[in-house]
C-alpha cells in the first residue's frame, strides 16, 4: 500500500506478549501477526502496522525459551524480553509494554485465542473515541481460576486509574 503525500505515515502498534508456556502455541501466533507487520488500513481509513512483536519470557516450566530464541533469529519484528524469574501475566506484560516502541500497545495471550484482525478496530475504537486505553469482552467465557481473575480485575482498574479512563 503506497501513502498517500499528505496521509500520515501507519500508526505502529507494538504487540505484547506474556509467555509462560507457549511452546506448543507461540509460532502459530505470531506466524498470525506476521502479515499485520505490512501497512494496512482499518475499516475507518487509519493506517498502520505492528512494528513490534514483544514476546516476555515469564520463565515457565516448558521449552518456551527454545522458541523464543528461534523465533527472534527468524524474525526481525519480534524482540524478547527475559525476566529472571516468573512474575505472572500481568507484571509480565508491564514489563514488555514498558520495553515497548509502539504508538500503540496491543496486548495477545501466547496461545492465539485473540485475533490479530482485531487490531484495526482496536485502532478505529481509539482513533474515534480519543481513548488511550480500548478493551474488548471476547466470546471465550471459559472459568478463569479465583485469583487469575482477581488479578485481572486489579490490573484493569490500575490501568485505568493511570490513564484516567472510567468504567474499566
Amino acid at each position: 500500500m503506497s501513502r498517500v503525500a499528505d496521509e500520515p505515515p501507519p500508526r505502529v502498534i507494538s504487540v505484547v506478549i506474556p509467555v509462560y508456556r507457549g511452546e506448543s502455541t507461540l509460532a502459530s501466533t505470531v506466524g498470525e501477526l506476521l502479515p499485520h507487520t505490512r501497512v494496512s488500513r482499518t475499516a475507518q481509513g487509519a493506517t498502520y502496522r505492528v512494528g513490534e512483536i514483544i514476546l516476555v519470557h515469564d520463565a515457565g516450566p516448558d521449552r518456551s525459551d527454545l522458541v523464543l530464541q528461534g523465533l527472534e533469529r527468524r524474525h526481525e519484528v519480534v524482540r524478547v524480553v527475559w525476566l529472571s524469574r516468573n512474575v505472572g501475566q500481568h507484571a509480565a506484560t508491564i514489563a514488555g509494554m514498558a520495553a515497548s516502541q509502539g504508538d500503540w500497545i496491543a496486548t495477545l495471550d501466547e496461545d492465539g485465542q485473540h485475533d490479530p484482525g482485531a487490531l484495526g478496530d482496536f485502532l478505529d475504537t481509539a482513533l474515534r473515541e480519543r481513548a488511550g486505553v480500548v478493551y474488548a469482552r471476547f466470546a471465550d467465557t471459559r472459568a478463569q481460576g479465583a485469583l487469575r481473575s482477581a488479578a485481572s480485575v486489579a490490573s484493569k482498574r490500575m490501568l485505568g486509574a493511570a490513564f484516567k479512563t472510567p468504567g474499566i
